[in-house]
């Protein structure tokens, strides 16, 4: 019959080279793996190893393409970019109000040592535009690394878009409610709606995907 491993399915003989190949690891397994000889069974095991790695490319790929995952890409945009301003508003305030934290920052408003250490002061209105800022930041990045894994999740669309909707909208009220100002409750409000939100997600996450 000639060299090379041979597989024998249904009384026919078919060589087939040792090789990974769908037709290859069936046949093998139809043959029986205690049958197989070692070579063909770590061909085998190869064969369904990779066929494990791409199915699960495939999978990431759907999620990727997902209106679940593009809904969350457009809301983490708007929010981020929203947070991103507030570095240039507060920059902005501290020139008209000439409020600085650092010596070197009032070279232009001031001549000698003495003149400088005038505007090293803090101002209401700075100092409310940088919380507002560094509260952004704590609430809005895990925001966003929770919301990815729990758009990968593959969650329904409408209770995605519920999660993000409100965030987006909860944060852009406590802006408004920080830098206006608004009266409390509503910059209190705003703010437990987005963290709530927040770990509605993660509940969700963990409820459906948790693996210890």
């Amino acid at each position: 019959m000639g060299s090379g491993p041979y597989l024998v399915v249904s009384g026919l003989s078919n060589p087939k080279p040792n090789r990974l190949s769908p037709a290859f690891a069936i046949k093998t397994l139809a043959r029986g793996y205690a049958h197989c000889t070692s070579a063909q069974r770590r061909t085998c095991f190869s064969f369904c190893q990779h066929s494990r790695r791409r199915f699960r490319m495939v999978e990431v790929s759907q999620m990727i393409d997902s209106d679940v995952f593009l809904a969350f890409s457009t809301y983490a945009t708007i929010v981020v970019l929203k947070m991103l301003l507030l570095g240039p508003m507060t920059g902005y305030y501290r020139m008209t109000r000439k409020a600085f934290s650092n010596l070197e920052d009032t070279t232009i408003h001031g001549r000698n040592e003495e003149d400088k250490k005038k505007f090293l002061r803090t101002d209401p209105d700075v100092e409310r535009v940088r919380r507002c800022h560094q509260n952004d930041l704590e609430n809005i990045v895990p925001f966003v690394v929770i919301g990815l894994l729990y758009a990968l999740s593959g969650p329904a669309l409408s209770t995605a878009l519920l999660h993000f909707r409100v965030f987006v909208g909860s944060r852009f009220l406590h802006t408004v409610a920080y830098l206006l100002p608004l009266p409390q409750p509503c910059r209190g409000v705003s703010w437990i709606v987005g963290m709530l939100t927040t770990f509605s997600m993660g509940y969700r996450l963990l409820s459906t995907s948790l693996v210890l």
